[in-house]
């Protein structure tokens, strides 16, 4: 069938198709002349396509979907649909809260119309109370950890701490993390449903096999071998003096311990790490200087 004839069918565009082709969602054979010929196969994936993107779904996430097969697909579209669900339950709190604003005569106050509604997650919340850089690159590193709601009196006060921390502290970041992040943020979308799904479901058990702790090994081994170099010194010295800066303000004294407290899995992963470096360092005889430049024990 030719793609004039499939659009008619469909109800869509060739400029649709061509876009989803060129995403990579459906590859059509092209006859000698050029011109595309789509198969009942080709049709129907295209209708699904349509279906999907209807019903809200972005590019990326069609494109995992597709991906997968069985038992696999189909957690990934009820993973999406919890999500759009979610997202559906928040925006009719929104609306409902809306309502009283425009309908209140003033019997409510601006308090109690806040009380109503919540940031869909911890990590919504904390990009709306730090805008900017800042917010972004704290949601970017830790967003996995960031994904249910505050829901304990010890939840809440962790919250409160992190956002003092970070609101009365005055940091410049370094060029090279700026890059780094803008190209994180660029490249997210493509793998955050696999990460966090990764990080909630089996990234204790990952982190306490075997298997990582001969890879964390031979990374400190890589590292150190690396840390000899001057090039290396040069290169790193943005970020080790990012880290410093970092100690010096209470990163690791006020606001880890804070995330513990506000993210159990993060508190899971952070325990299961500690333990994994420190097994790793112990054994190597690793430690990091007061410049962040990874040294050796010297043996007696």
């Amino acid at each position: 069938m030719k793609i004039q004839e499939v659009c008619q069918q469909l109800n869509t565009t060739k400029k649709a198709i061509y876009y989803y082709e060129k995403q990579g969602l459906i590859k059509v054979t092209k006859q000698e002349n050029g011109y595309r010929e789509f198969t009942e196969d080709d049709i129907k994936k295209l209708q699904e396509i349509i279906l999907l993107r209807k019903l809200g779904l972005e590019v990326n996430e069609i494109k995992r979907v597709f991906n997968s097969d069985g038992k696999d697909r189909e957690a990934k579209l009820r993973y999406i649909f919890a999500k759009k669900q979610k997202e559906l339950s928040f925006h009719q709190q929104q609306l409902e809260c809306f309502q009283l604003l425009l309908e209140d005569s003033g019997s409510l106050s601006m308090q109690q119309l806040h009380q109503m509604i919540d940031y869909t997650s911890i990590a919504e919340a904390i990009k709306e109370q730090l805008p900017g850089f800042l917010g972004e690159m704290l949601v970017q590193y830790f967003e996995p950890y960031l994904q249910g709601k505050i829901e304990t009196p010890i939840q809440e006060k962790a919250y409160h701490d992190i956002i003092h921390f970070w609101d009365n502290v005055t940091i410049k970041i370094p060029l090279s993390v700026r890059m780094l992040m803008f190209i994180n943020k660029m490249m997210r979308n493509e793998g955050i449903l696999n990460i966090i799904k990764q990080v909630q479901m089996d990234n204790k058990e990952k982190l306490e096999s075997e298997e990582a702790y001969e890879y964390y090994k031979q990374a400190a081994i890589s590292s150190y071998e690396m840390s000899k170099k001057l090039s290396w010194r040069i290169m790193s010295y943005p970020n080790r003096k990012m880290k410093i800066v970092f100690q010096n303000i209470g990163y690791n004294d006020i606001f880890i311990p804070a995330l513990r407290k506000l993210s159990p899995s993060y508190d899971q992963y952070y325990t299961t790490q500690f333990q994994l470096n420190q097994r790793v360092c112990q054994e190597l005889g690793l430690y990091y200087d007061a410049k962040m430049i990874i040294r050796k024990k010297r043996t007696q």
